[in-house]
């Protein structure tokens, strides 16, 4: 197998432009690719062998012969509502769905969810479709539009694979999302034609299903709105541009990433954080127990984030060799949704002091509450706990590049660890009353001041209200 090789920022954006044209029934196919732009293309993380690019080419046949057409009917659904995007039942997307549909309650809003299972857990689930729902769409006139662009597309792919020294399988991957996305697309405006929302509320425009519709909405002149699901990397990447009408930062320090990255003010509005409050829901000695910590002993832990196996590994043993040089505080480790304790299992035979969790052995606020201090590398968990009063603590290795780890030491006056050593010192310093601590505690107040602008039902209430004034305003 070839293993991919990581396509820069600059070269994903090209792409993205180069494939917004043509248009597909006036939709810019291109923005649609985000997905596979972040994971397979930027992260690396895909192999580009022979079998790949066979597999792709068939999976290409299979849906041009078999489109992805909705297979289940889609039931009665009201016209002229707010229609709220909800993708999963993680804690991030939920975190900021649920609030922003109990504040738009008495307007009655419709709810797309990403899968069937979902669907239960809207408020009222006879107002909510799945996804696969509302991909109903006339497959002939789907053909015959998807050849008079598929040409161009593809030409423009083989010139773009070219510039940028790309193997054969990523010309084979893009084309097969290009096609899948066009079918979307043709489902997204079969649909939206068909229920007329008043406007789009999404938890993240720029996914390959949200992304469709938010773009199918916006040639059709229904407004859209934008939250942000997560914190911002190095310069907005996967965020940017920003394809709903409107977007809501979280905070001034995201509204000038997204102005520095060429975005219109226009576009940005302060909404805050629904998911996010200042108070934890448990007590410290309830979220040790939940974990298995002892009650009297301070507890530091590692989030680990969404990167290559082989970093959350490094990281992850370079976080136990810190804490196997000290017997005053408990040490775990939270592994990110993606992981599996398994593949820690070495690490986990041979540091036996450290305690490993999954994501689902307890919830973030009994995970922060547990804590006194967090290690991060570039995990949005480094700037929550700052909101939940903990001390974050960023780990540098030079094997992976910062992101939102650069923002908390440069904006928030997190410590940076580079080894275990400087880790082990750090935590020491920051569990006892030393000036390193309150420099800290100040630095991490006037950062969560400027970082999130609304928490948790006021942030609700804000976006909840523009919509209303942006649904008012075309009346």
């Amino acid at each position: 197998m070839n293993s991919a090789p990581r396509v820069s920022i600059e070269a994903l954006r090209e792409i993205e432009a180069e494939l917004s044209q043509p248009l597909f029934r006036g939709v810019p196919i291109g923005a649609t690719l985000n997905d596979v732009g972040i994971i397979e293309l930027h992260l690396g993380r895909a192999h580009w062998g022979f079998a790949s690019c066979w597999k792709d080419r068939l999976r290409r046949l299979k849906y041009s012969l078999r489109p992805l057409t909705g297979r289940e009917a889609m039931p009665a659904m009201p016209q002229g509502r707010i229609l709220v995007t909800w993708m999963c039942d993680n804690f991030r997307m939920s975190g900021l769905v649920q609030p922003v549909l109990k504040e738009l309650e008495s307007e009655e809003p419709l709810v797309i969810c990403g899968n069937s299972d979902m669907r239960c857990k809207a408020p009222v689930p006879a107002r909510a479709i799945f996804w696969t729902q509302a991909m109903h769409f006339d497959v002939a006139a789907w053909r015959s539009d998807y050849r008079k662009c598929r040409g161009p597309w593809q030409e423009r792919l083989r010139g773009l694979c070219r510039k940028h020294g790309l193997p054969r399988g990523i010309y084979d991957r893009l084309a097969f999302h290009l096609l899948v996305s066009s079918q979307s697309v043709a489902g997204c405006l079969e649909f939206l034609q068909t229920v007329r929302p008043s406007a789009i509320l999404t938890e993240y425009d720029r996914n390959s299903m949200w992304s469709s519709l938010v773009l199918s909405a916006r040639f059709l002149g229904i407004p859209t709105f934008t939250m942000i699901h997560g914190v911002l990397n190095e310069r907005a990447f996967g965020y940017v541009p920003v394809l709903a009408d409107k977007v809501f930062c979280w905070g001034e320090l995201q509204r000038r990433m997204f102005l520095t990255e060429g975005e219109d003010p226009a576009k940005l509005l302060l909404g805050g954080c629904p998911r996010l409050t200042r108070d934890l829901a448990v007590t410290q000695a309830d979220g040790r127990k939940s974990l298995g910590l002892e009650i009297d002993k301070p507890a530091v832990m590692l989030a680990t984030g969404p990167c290559e196996p082989r970093f959350c590994l490094e990281f992850a043993e370079c976080f136990c060799l810190a804490a196997r040089r000290s017997e005053t505080y408990s040490a775990f480790v939270r592994l990110h949704p993606s992981e599996k304790l398994e593949s820690y299992a070495e690490l986990i035979r041979r540091y036996p002091n450290v305690r490993f969790t999954s994501n689902a052995d307890a919830t973030l606020d009994e995970a922060l509450a547990a804590s006194d201090i967090v290690v991060v590398h570039s995990s949005g968990l480094g700037s929550d706990a700052l909101v939940k009063g903990r001390l974050t603590v960023v780990l540098d290795l030079p094997t992976q590049r910062l992101g939102h780890g650069l923002e908390l030491i440069e904006r928030a006056g997190c410590p940076r660890a580079t080894s275990s050593e400087s880790l082990h010192e750090i935590v020491l310093r920051l569990l006892g009353d030393s000036p390193e601590r309150r420099a800290c505690e100040k630095a991490r107040e006037a950062f969560v001041a400027e970082f999130i602008a609304y928490f948790g039902e006021s942030a609700a209430k804000e976006i909840a209200q523009a919509v209303r004034q942006a649904i008012s305003a075309r009346m």
